[in-house]
């Protein structure tokens, strides 16, 4: 059986990330997930939790992901890896490192091969940790092709594995009569709903949306996913009658509202230009065969152009709504239902397992 240490900048939950995804598909793998704690008050050590029967969840303190970590949180860091290693009977498993900070742990922990799993851009973080993890791994998994040229200049054992969609959940839609979610019924007899699944950070631009909804006050933009509430504009979203904030759904209810979705949107985030990570709800998007306006940075490649109406500015924004609104073409609709079903899950797995065992990691 594969032994594998993950060390994950995000917590295990029940929408899954990609990490997550990729690692609980690795056939005949025991996997020890460690996770940042919610807190950067250190406190005692939390127990081991087994999220399924090959993996378990352990707690990473906070602070040890920050770059201003002083050398004594490594050391304790490594300490409490080591005794998970020991009572779990694991000798030299994959160190499968899924942030930068590994580099700082990585030349004390015994392990038979590196996987540096990169989903991001990280700004916040000092550059040559990145380089240093990125040189040292035995492969480089990207979830771009902008994260896999960046990353070339440091390792030429890498591979372009981008976000995947559950394509089981989201192939439902269209496909069966799914319920009318009860919070989204009123809004439906108010006009077309304009739908975006995800959360609202504080750096996500809702410019675009703003305009779109104080023009058109007949649309009703509806947004399902938890919001920050240090976004600059989140105040002036909620006070605009047609603009609804939903909240957070669980993972099993959201097909039935795209379901109800006549155009469907993504926004732009304050963030690197060279950002071409493509989220999985474009996917989902895709797969649901609805039409779609996406937001995009000037100098980014537009997604998908044979079948995705791209914007640039919240004036673009507003037109291809409309436009997507009208549209009537099914040879977009069944081209953009190949792409999202290419993007599957089980095709990642196993791309992924098919490079792990090339490179004989498993």
């Amino acid at each position: 059986m594969t032994q594998i240490v993950c060390i994950s900048y995000i917590p295990w939950r029940n929408n899954p990330s990609r990490s997550q995804q990729l690692l609980s598909h690795i056939p005949d793998a025991e996997v020890l997930f460690f996770q940042p704690s919610s807190s950067y008050k250190s406190g005692p050590a939390v127990p081991g939790r087994q999220v399924l029967p090959n993996i378990t969840v352990y707690t990473l303190s906070a602070s040890l992901y920050l770059a201003e970590a002083r050398p004594r949180a490594y050391r304790k860091a490594l300490d409490f890896i080591q005794r998970c290693m020991d009572s779990h009977g694991f000798e030299e498993p994959l160190l499968w490192a899924c942030t930068p900070m590994v580099a700082n742990l990585m030349e004390d922990l015994t392990c038979r091969g590196l996987v540096y799993d990169c989903d991001r851009i990280w700004q916040e973080l000092p550059v040559n940790w990145e380089s240093n993890l990125a040189y040292r791994a035995d492969l480089i998994l990207a979830a771009s092709p902008g994260l896999e040229e960046r990353l070339s200049l440091c390792n030429d054992n890498i591979a372009c594995i981008p976000a995947g969609v559950d394509f089981p959940l989201f192939s439902m839609v269209g496909q069966t009569q799914l319920p009318i979610p009860a919070d989204l019924k009123p809004i439906t007899m108010r006009g077309p709903i304009f739908g975006y699944l995800g959360p609202i950070d504080a750096r996500l631009n809702l410019k675009p949306v703003l305009a779109a909804a104080q023009t058109r006050p007949d649309w009703q933009f509806v947004f399902i996913g938890k919001y920050h509430p240090r976004n600059p504009l989140l105040r002036e979203a909620k006070a605009l009658p047609n603009l609804h904030l939903l909240g957070d759904r669980p993972p099993a209810v959201l097909p039935d509202y795209l379901n109800r979705f006549d155009v469907c949107f993504d926004l732009i985030h304050a963030t690197d230009p060279e950002d071409d990570v493509i989220p999985s709800r474009i996917y989902a998007y895709l797969l649901s065969g609805k039409p779609m306006v996406v937001m995009h940075l000037r100098y980014a490649t537009p997604l998908f152009p044979d079948v995705v109406h791209n914007a640039e500015t919240s004036a673009e924004f507003l037109q291809r709504c409309g436009k997507a609104l009208r549209e009537q073409n099914h040879w977009a609709r069944g081209r953009r239902k190949k792409y999202g079903a290419s993007a599957a899950w089980a095709n990642r797995y196993r791309d992924t397992c098919d490079l792990l065992d090339l490179n004989g990691l498993i």
